[in-house]
């Protein structure tokens, strides 16, 4: 890959934003950045595997999946590049990925080892200034959901558990959960968690089947809360 590619690319990460060209010339000139194509269907990450790279999706589409305790329900969602996969998870207590990323398209991939990652660290602040930020605004995300207005009744339960499981609140998702096991998450009966899927589904919300929900666009059940605290 030529240089001025190479700029460019690294220029649409998050990580690299703010560096000058000079910073740029020194990272490439001095830092191992491997470079690759993963074709449609690889698995590029599985959960729970160790985390020993920091590993970028250049371009392309991911399919992500989660999965609940025991695997008693699994939430896939579409994310898109240019992204950092997890970049939390190459330092901490748990150093292994939460999810599994596999590709549903052609993706370019960029990975840098952790010696690279703690090298870069030490002699780049605006590299360190931009992870500490991205770690920093994560802790502030799971902090502030905790002092969110509360559920006004069942059916925004049922779309605050799903989106606190989400890595993005916006987009596609496609839920794997029985209903009975969705009912013991809420702390209700099966036929309660029923009637409110299907007063979801009747404002065209989300779409259910046996021991399948999907939801077109998450986003806009923010309807839903927002409405709420506009009562309040």
């Amino acid at each position: 890959m030529e240089r001025q590619q190479t700029f460019e690319k690294l220029m649409q990460l998050p990580l690299f934003q703010g560096m000058s060209n000079d910073d740029l010339t020194q990272l490439v000139g001095h830092t191992k950045l491997d470079f690759r194509k993963a074709e449609e269907r690889t698995v590029i990450v599985k959960e729970d595997t160790p985390c020993r790279e920091l590993l970028f999706i250049l371009d392309g589409d991911v399919l992500v999946e989660s999965r609940g305790a025991n695997s008693h329900y699994i939430i896939t969602e579409t994310a898109h590049g240019p992204m950092a996969i997890q970049p939390e998870r190459l330092f901490g207590l748990h150093q292994r990925y939460s999810r599994s990323f596999t590709t549903c398209s052609t993706c370019h991939l960029l990975s840098i080892s952790k010696q690279e990652v703690l090298r870069l660290l030490a002699e780049q602040m605006i590299f360190r200034f931009n992870l500490l930020n991205i770690t920093a605004a994560q802790a502030h995300h799971y902090e502030r959901t905790l002092w969110q207005v509360p559920p006004a009744n069942l059916t925004q339960r049922i779309i605050r558990f799903i989106m606190a499981r989400c890595l993005r609140p916006a987009g596609e998702k496609h839920i794997k959960i029985k209903m009975t096991t969705l009912a013991e998450e809420m702390g209700c009966s099966r036929l309660e968690v029923s009637n409110a899927l299907h007063q979801l589904q009747d404002r065209a919300l989300l779409n259910i089947s046996r021991n399948f929900i999907h939801i077109p666009h998450i986003e806009q059940t923010l309807n839903l809360f927002s409405s709420t605290q506009q009562q309040k």
